[in-house]
């Protein structure tokens, strides 16, 4: 098969192909289809995807209605999307600068030049594919009263944007945060002055449906990750940063 452009994106618990290529893809596979869900229908079909020399399998696979896909892969000349299952069988890297993505089993060697973050791996009742994503654990932060918070924010390529949920920055005293700053938790600060019409508006709206529910206390998105060379090691639960020079 010859090279196709899918995007990376480990806020989606699985593949998805978009509706044109599938009909292409299912000529040649034998596919079993298991269920429809809202704009999604979902197959069990193993098979193996192949990025550059690195392959791994895959046993199902979401396909996008006709119109999911034309709104979303069509418009960006996509034939899907990779989701989070490729980052909990490696360690994927990714240079926002150069436009470079790695993907191996061990870390690189110069490691040492970046900084490194725990994640947590959480779990929801009944969502059966929650566990799989990854949320960074900022602490060093202060509630109004001074009581000490941890917060958990979900990390995902596929947000365009950094989203806080806004009671939870609205119970942060950030001043005394800030007295009391680490590396984690300077993050949260960046997130806070990038996104003020998000954070009031935003998550107005969809904070107790979306990020309280699903996403705990936001997601980091691309306008936030792209100042670094990230490197993604969800088998042991790490996130390293290292400032590019964009």
């Amino acid at each position: 098969m010859d090279s196709l452009r899918f995007m990376l994106d480990n806020g989606a618990s699985t593949t998805m192909f978009d509706s044109t290529f599938w009909q292409s893809f299912k000529q040649q596979n034998t596919p079993h289809f298991v269920q429809k869900s809202g704009n999604y229908d979902y197959y069990y079909c193993p098979t193996t995807i192949s990025l550059s020399d690195y392959c791994y399998s895959i046993d199902t696979i979401y396909v996008a209605s006709e119109k999911y896909s034309q709104n979303y892969f069509s418009s960006l000349s996509l034939k899907g999307m990779i989701g989070v299952e490729l980052f909990n069988k490696s360690i994927v890297g990714i240079d926002f600068e150069n436009q470079k993505i790695f993907i191996c089993d061990h870390l690189p060697e110069n490691i040492q030049d970046y900084q490194k973050y725990d994640m947590v791996s959480l779990h929801k009742q009944g969502d059966p594919y929650y566990h799989k994503f990854r949320f960074l654990t900022i602490d060093g932060l202060y509630d109004k009263n001074g009581e000490p918070v941890s917060s958990n924010f979900l990390i995902d390529l596929g947000s365009v944007t950094n989203n806080i949920d806004y009671p939870f920055c609205d119970k942060i005293d950030i001043a005394k945060s800030k007295s009391m700053v680490n590396d984690t938790a300077s993050i949260i600060y960046s997130l806070l002055n990038q996104c003020p019409m998000i954070e009031s508006v935003y998550m107005d709206t969809f904070a107790d449906t979306v990020h309280v529910d699903n996403f705990k206390n936001g997601v980091i998105g691309i306008d936030f990750l792209r100042n670094y060379n990230v490197i993604f090691d969800y088998p042991h639960n790490k996130l390293y940063l290292k400032p590019n020079g964009k």
